[in-house]
Protein backbone atom coordinates (compact mmCIF):
# COMPACT_ATOMS: atom_id res chain seq x y z
CA UNK A 1 0.00 0.00 0.00
CA UNK A 2 1.32 3.11 -1.00
CA UNK A 3 0.76 6.81 1.22
CA UNK A 4 0.70 10.00 0.76
CA UNK A 5 1.04 11.55 3.85
CA UNK A 6 -0.19 15.26 5.18
CA UNK A 7 0.28 14.20 8.75
CA UNK A 8 1.23 11.52 10.60
CA UNK A 9 -1.32 9.10 11.00
CA UNK A 10 -0.54 5.21 11.96
CA UNK A 11 -3.90 5.06 13.67
CA UNK A 12 -5.21 6.01 10.10
CA UNK A 13 -3.67 3.26 8.15
CA UNK A 14 -3.91 0.77 11.21
CA UNK A 15 -8.27 1.97 10.74
CA UNK A 16 -7.98 1.15 6.88
CA UNK A 17 -6.05 -2.36 7.21
CA UNK A 18 -8.61 -3.61 9.85
CA UNK A 19 -11.53 -2.59 7.71
CA UNK A 20 -9.48 -4.46 4.69
CA UNK A 21 -8.67 -7.19 6.96
CA UNK A 22 -12.75 -7.95 8.28
CA UNK A 23 -14.44 -6.97 4.45
CA UNK A 24 -11.69 -8.51 2.13
CA UNK A 25 -14.21 -8.62 -0.23
CA UNK A 26 -16.97 -6.47 -1.38
CA UNK A 27 -19.42 -8.01 -3.61
CA UNK A 28 -22.23 -7.07 -5.93
CA UNK A 29 -24.61 -7.54 -8.33
CA UNK A 30 -26.91 -6.34 -11.23
CA UNK A 31 -29.13 -7.95 -13.37
CA UNK A 32 -32.24 -7.44 -15.60
CA UNK A 33 -35.02 -7.00 -13.71
CA UNK A 34 -37.14 -8.14 -16.41
CA UNK A 35 -35.24 -11.82 -16.53
CA UNK A 36 -36.56 -14.86 -16.31
CA UNK A 37 -33.89 -16.75 -14.46
CA UNK A 38 -36.73 -19.80 -13.52
CA UNK A 39 -36.32 -20.80 -17.18
CA UNK A 40 -32.45 -21.12 -17.14
CA UNK A 41 -31.21 -25.06 -16.97
CA UNK A 42 -28.19 -25.52 -19.11
CA UNK A 43 -25.21 -23.48 -19.25
CA UNK A 44 -21.60 -23.15 -21.89
CA UNK A 45 -18.55 -21.17 -21.34
CA UNK A 46 -18.80 -17.58 -23.53
CA UNK A 47 -16.57 -17.81 -26.47
CA UNK A 48 -13.65 -15.73 -25.73
CA UNK A 49 -12.91 -12.43 -27.69
CA UNK A 50 -10.04 -11.55 -25.53
CA UNK A 51 -8.16 -12.20 -22.71
CA UNK A 52 -9.56 -12.31 -19.59
CA UNK A 53 -6.71 -10.82 -17.29
CA UNK A 54 -5.51 -7.47 -16.38
CA UNK A 55 -2.09 -7.64 -18.34
CA UNK A 56 -0.21 -6.68 -14.94
CA UNK A 57 -1.77 -9.79 -13.21
CA UNK A 58 0.01 -13.08 -12.77
CA UNK A 59 -1.98 -15.70 -13.87
CA UNK A 60 -0.70 -18.83 -11.82
CA UNK A 61 -3.47 -21.01 -12.98
CA UNK A 62 -6.03 -18.60 -11.19
CA UNK A 63 -8.26 -19.11 -14.28
CA UNK A 64 -9.04 -22.64 -13.37
CA UNK A 65 -9.48 -21.61 -10.02
CA UNK A 66 -11.46 -19.21 -11.21
CA UNK A 67 -13.43 -21.82 -14.13
CA UNK A 68 -13.40 -24.41 -11.83
CA UNK A 69 -15.23 -22.12 -9.16
CA UNK A 70 -18.00 -20.89 -11.21
CA UNK A 71 -18.81 -24.88 -12.40
CA UNK A 72 -18.84 -25.66 -8.93
CA UNK A 73 -21.07 -23.09 -7.67
CA UNK A 74 -23.90 -23.45 -10.71
CA UNK A 75 -23.56 -27.63 -10.93
CA UNK A 76 -24.39 -27.28 -7.13
CA UNK A 77 -27.36 -25.22 -8.24
CA UNK A 78 -28.56 -27.42 -10.85
CA UNK A 79 -27.66 -25.75 -13.47
CA UNK A 80 -25.82 -28.43 -16.45
CA UNK A 81 -23.24 -27.99 -17.88
CA UNK A 82 -23.76 -28.14 -21.89
CA UNK A 83 -21.50 -28.09 -25.26
CA UNK A 84 -24.45 -27.12 -27.30
CA UNK A 85 -27.77 -24.70 -27.51
CA UNK A 86 -27.35 -23.80 -23.68
CA UNK A 87 -29.67 -21.41 -21.76
CA UNK A 88 -26.88 -19.08 -20.78
CA UNK A 89 -23.60 -18.34 -21.24
CA UNK A 90 -20.77 -17.62 -18.77
CA UNK A 91 -18.09 -15.15 -18.64
CA UNK A 92 -15.42 -13.51 -16.20
CA UNK A 93 -12.79 -11.10 -16.69
CA UNK A 94 -10.33 -9.63 -14.00
CA UNK A 95 -9.25 -6.37 -13.87
CA UNK A 96 -7.32 -4.45 -11.33
CA UNK A 97 -7.70 -0.21 -10.63
CA UNK A 98 -5.74 2.13 -8.72
CA UNK A 99 -7.88 3.60 -5.62
CA UNK A 100 -7.84 6.11 -3.07
CA UNK A 101 -8.75 6.32 0.42
CA UNK A 102 -9.05 9.67 2.86
CA UNK A 103 -8.49 8.58 6.25
CA UNK A 104 -8.79 11.28 9.16
CA UNK A 105 -6.67 10.94 12.04
CA UNK A 106 -8.54 10.92 15.20
CA UNK A 107 -5.01 12.13 16.88
CA UNK A 108 -4.62 15.26 15.40
CA UNK A 109 -7.39 18.32 15.71
CA UNK A 110 -7.68 21.89 13.98
CA UNK A 111 -7.99 22.97 10.22
CA UNK A 112 -5.43 24.01 7.87
CA UNK A 113 -6.79 24.51 4.30
CA UNK A 114 -8.48 21.24 4.99
CA UNK A 115 -5.73 18.98 4.70
CA UNK A 116 -3.92 18.99 8.49
CA UNK A 117 -5.29 15.54 10.19
CA UNK A 118 -5.99 13.86 6.96
CA UNK A 119 -4.10 10.78 4.91
CA UNK A 120 -4.19 9.97 1.64
CA UNK A 121 -3.64 6.27 1.01
CA UNK A 122 -3.19 4.72 -2.51
CA UNK A 123 -3.59 1.52 -3.25
CA UNK A 124 -4.95 -1.11 -5.69
CA UNK A 125 -8.22 -3.02 -6.01
CA UNK A 126 -8.78 -6.16 -7.91
CA UNK A 127 -12.05 -7.23 -8.91
CA UNK A 128 -13.86 -10.07 -10.86
CA UNK A 129 -16.66 -10.01 -12.91
CA UNK A 130 -18.65 -12.83 -13.62
CA UNK A 131 -20.89 -12.33 -16.73
CA UNK A 132 -24.19 -14.32 -17.27
CA UNK A 133 -25.41 -14.07 -20.83
CA UNK A 134 -28.73 -14.96 -22.55
CA UNK A 135 -27.32 -17.54 -25.62
CA UNK A 136 -30.59 -16.90 -27.72
CA UNK A 137 -30.11 -13.04 -27.39
CA UNK A 138 -26.73 -12.08 -26.23
CA UNK A 139 -27.80 -10.04 -23.90
CA UNK A 140 -26.55 -9.98 -20.28
CA UNK A 141 -29.27 -11.42 -17.74
CA UNK A 142 -26.64 -10.90 -14.48
CA UNK A 143 -23.19 -9.80 -13.76
CA UNK A 144 -21.69 -10.52 -10.29
CA UNK A 145 -18.21 -8.35 -9.04
CA UNK A 146 -16.36 -9.34 -5.87
CA UNK A 147 -13.43 -6.64 -5.49
CA UNK A 148 -10.88 -6.33 -2.92
CA UNK A 149 -7.54 -4.97 -2.00
CA UNK A 150 -4.87 -6.66 -3.41
CA UNK A 151 -2.16 -7.88 -1.07
CA UNK A 152 0.84 -9.00 -3.84
CA UNK A 153 2.96 -10.39 -1.03
CA UNK A 154 0.72 -13.50 -0.96
CA UNK A 155 1.98 -17.03 -1.95
CA UNK A 156 0.76 -18.96 -4.62
CA UNK A 157 -1.56 -21.18 -2.87
CA UNK A 158 -2.65 -18.21 -0.84
CA UNK A 159 -3.65 -16.24 -3.77
CA UNK A 160 -5.33 -19.40 -5.12
CA UNK A 161 -7.52 -19.58 -2.49
CA UNK A 162 -8.17 -16.15 -1.94
CA UNK A 163 -9.83 -15.75 -5.71
CA UNK A 164 -11.03 -19.13 -4.79
CA UNK A 165 -12.81 -17.25 -1.80
CA UNK A 166 -13.88 -14.78 -4.21
CA UNK A 167 -15.89 -16.73 -6.91
CA UNK A 168 -17.79 -18.54 -4.29
CA UNK A 169 -19.13 -15.42 -2.75
CA UNK A 170 -20.04 -13.85 -6.10
CA UNK A 171 -21.53 -16.81 -7.72
CA UNK A 172 -23.49 -16.92 -4.15
CA UNK A 173 -25.23 -14.11 -5.52
CA UNK A 174 -26.72 -16.07 -8.58
CA UNK A 175 -29.17 -16.58 -9.52
CA UNK A 176 -31.20 -13.11 -8.02
CA UNK A 177 -33.18 -13.45 -5.25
Amino acid sequence: MRRSRTTPGVPGLILLLLAAACSQFSVRERHDPGADFARLHTWAWHPRTQEPWDRRLARDRLDVVIEDGIQSALTAKGYQKVDDDPDFRVNYHVAVGARQALQSDPNTYGYSLGVWGMEIYAYDEGSLFIDVIDAHTNTLLWRGVGSAITRPGLSLEERQARFAAGVEKVMAQFPPR
